[in-house]
C-alpha cells in the first residue's frame, strides 16, 4: 500500500511537471504555432491533474489513517483533518465528472480533434522514444496501457 502511495505521489508530481512544461514553452516559444500547441496540451493536461489529484489524495490521506490505527480517526492527529480536506478537493474545484465531461466533451473535440490527436501522436512519440529504456520500463508500460485506454475512448 506504501508503494501505492509513491506511485500516486510520483504520478501527479509527473503531470503537473509536464503542465508547467507545456505553460513555460507557450510564454517563451519563439515560435507561436509551437508555442499554441504546447498551451493547447496544458489545456487537455489540466483537467486530468485536477481530477487525478483529487481523487488520489483521498486514497493517500485514507493511508495514513489506516497507518495509525483508531487513533488516526481521532481528532489527535491531523489526518482526519486532511480527510475531510481531500474529500471538498474533489468537489470544490469541479466533480470527477465535470472534469471528465471537459476532457471528453470539450478537449477532445476542441478545433476539430486537432490539438487532442496532437497531444496523442505527442504521447506516443515519449513512449516510442522511451521503450527500452532501462529503468524506465514499468512507467513505459504504464504509459502505454494508459495511452492505449485513451486511443479506445478516442
Amino acid at each position: 500500500m506504501l508503494l501505492d502511495m509513491k506511485a500516486h505521489v510520483e504520478g501527479i508530481r509527473a503531470m503537473i511537471f509536464k503542465g508547467f512544461y507545456y505553460l513555460d514553452i507557450e510564454s517563451n516559444s519563439a515560435d507561436r504555432d509551437r508555442a499554441k500547441l504546447f498551451a493547447s496540451f496544458a489545456e487537455i493536461l489540466t483537467p486530468l491533474v485536477k481530477c487525478y489529484g483529487s481523487e488520489a489524495s483521498l486514497g493517500v490521506v485514507a493511508q495514513a489513517i489506516q497507518v495509525l490505527g483508531g487513533v488516526g480517526y481521532t481528532k489527535e492527529y491531523p489526518v482526519e483533518q486532511y480527510l475531510r480536506d481531500s474529500k471538498i478537493l474533489t468537489i470544490w474545484e469541479g466533480t470527477s465528472f465535470i472534469h471528465a465531461n471537459d476532457l471528453v466533451g470539450r478537449k477532445m473535440r476542441l478545433k476539430e480533434g486537432k490539438p487532442f490527436m496532437a497531444w496523442q501522436a505527442h504521447v506516443k512519440a515519449t513512449i516510442d522514444a522511451m521503450e527500452g529504456t532501462p529503468g524506465f520500463e514499468k512507467e513505459m508500460k504504464s504509459l502505454n496501457r494508459g495511452y492505449q485506454c485513451m486511443e479506445d475512448v478516442t
